[in-house]
């Protein structure tokens, strides 16, 4: 063998090396944009910055936003679509599949493509793009931010929105249920005062804009919320007494009226109530399933399908375009039991995907954070809280649909895509290493470091 072929050989090497470097680069500088394009998604479909500056409403920022996560996804894809996104195509799928039979197909139609736009501007990128804990906190952030620009507009304008989804007070509740348990959690894992006291601070403002919009299943909704979070802390004294300092900070501001709202909770008995009406509603709409099991009326078709079943001697007012309150007998009624069945599946793999990462860093947790393995146990706590607070506000989302048609609503779905989003940091952040082994390289880690310590 001559010298000039070990000297080839070194130059194709490098020539290879150096080209994926820059790949790698490229797909860097790919995710960096994704989160900033999951960003804007963030701020523009939940803060509605357009109607803050209204000359915004020109540059028709809502068609700039699919347009941005349309040309992430194909340009540089850095993960391919989870499984959670692989079910949501299917879920827009057989929605797709109902619309020629639907009873308005333009009003089907146009559901099913802003479902699409939506998924393209945000959460499908969010799964593909976020792949350490830096990136996902920095967008958890901007939702709890953003949501609480919302919640402050509910508590100084008497508990509604100023608009978009959250104009109404049933839904600005839930959304204030969802921020809650999300700024908690990473408030507690913050590194530094400053974060800690701004997850407490949006923290308290939630539950004060709950209480503000007088909502009951909005209520309902934060009960659940509490319970879940107290449940599934890691240290439930000290989270209950978090709450409790929460709840009487809030106290002296609740006024006397929402205290007799409560009460009502339970009088549906008395058909002037709205609790009557929507039970009379709901039970019209188990009919409008009955009738189309399968695939369903259609997305937003349920409206246009109540009178046909509705009682005439009910006394209530007509049903036509109205919605049935519930999320659960809407999507029954609209999707079938082959909609409703993806819905279940996407939920589970959800919530596998956090439970799952986890029960994976539970181990660099509990590890001496003044150790060598200081990076990881960091790391593992702020995962931590991000997947117990995530659980957290999809149950009050879940809660909350027991009374509310939100199906349609940007909130599940970004929740999806942030839970999706857990798997996938767990896989790539390089703190994680010992957690992705499983728990016997988390003990390893731990050995290592020396003892234990608090934990998140």
């Amino acid at each position: 063998m001559t010298g000039r072929e070990p000297a080839a050989a070194s130059a194709s090497r490098k020539r290879h090396l150096a080209a994926r470097r820059r790949r790698d680069d490229a797909a860097r500088r790919t995710v960096g944009v994704g989160v900033w394009v999951v960003a804007f998604y963030i701020v523009l479909d939940y803060g509605k910055p357009q109607l803050y500056l209204p000359f915004l409403q020109y540059l028709k920022l809502g068609l700039w936003a699919p347009l941005l996560g349309t040309a992430v996804l194909i340009l540089r894809r850095p993960h391919p679509l989870p499984r959670e996104g692989k079910v949501i195509l299917w879920i827009l799928a057989g929605m797709a599949v109902v619309i020629p039979f639907s009873d308005n197909p333009r009003v089907a139609f146009n559901t099913v493509f802003t479902l699409l736009q939506m998924m393209l501007a945000g959460p499908w990128v969010l799964m593909t793009t976020v792949d350490d804990v830096r990136k996902l906190r920095v967008l958890l952030w901007t939702y709890v931010w953003v949501g609480a620009l919302q919640v402050v507009q509910g508590i100084l304008r008497g508990g509604t929105g100023i608009g978009g989804y959250f104009v109404d007070e049933n839904d600005l509740c839930m959304l204030a249920a969802t921020v809650a348990p999300i700024a908690y959690f990473l408030g507690s894992t913050a590194s530094g005062v400053a974060g800690r006291v701004a997850g407490f601070t949006v923290l308290v403002l939630s539950v004060l804009s709950g209480v503000a919009t007088f909502s009951r299943g909005g209520f309902l909704a934060m009960i659940a919320v509490g319970l879940y979070v107290v449940l599934r802390s890691r240290r439930p004294a000290a989270t209950l007494a978090v709450i409790a300092v929460a709840l009487i900070l809030v106290y002296p501001l609740v006024p006397v009226e929402w205290y007799d709202e409560m009460k009502t909770i339970d009088s549906a008995h008395e058909y002037g109530d709205t609790g009557a009406v929507r039970i009379y509603m709901w039970k019209v709409a188990w009919k409008v399933f009955l009738h189309n099991p399968v695939l369903g009326v259609g997305a937003n078709n349920l409206g246009r399908e109540l009178p046909e079943f509705e009682d005439p001697r009910s006394g209530q007012r007509p049903l036509w375009g109205r919605a049935c309150h519930s999320l659960y007998l809407t999507l029954l009624s609209e999707t079938g039991v082959v909609g409703t069945a993806l819905w279940a599946a996407l939920l589970v793999c959800c919530f596998a995907a956090t439970t799952g990462a986890g029960r994976r860093v539970k181990d660099l947790i509990a590890s001496d954070a003044t150790g060598p393995a200081s990076a990881s146990v960091a790391a593992g706590r702020q995962l931590f809280g991000a997947c117990r607070g995530l659980e957290a506000a999809m149950v009050g989302f879940l809660a909350a649909g027991v009374f509310l048609t939100i199906n349609y609503y940007p909130v599940m779905w970004t929740l999806v895509a942030f839970m999706s989003a857990t798997r996938v940091v767990l896989a790539n952040e390089p703190a994680l290493s010992a957690a992705r082994e499983g728990p016997r390289g988390a003990v390893e880690s731990r050995a290592a470091s020396g003892g234990a310590g608090t934990g998140a």
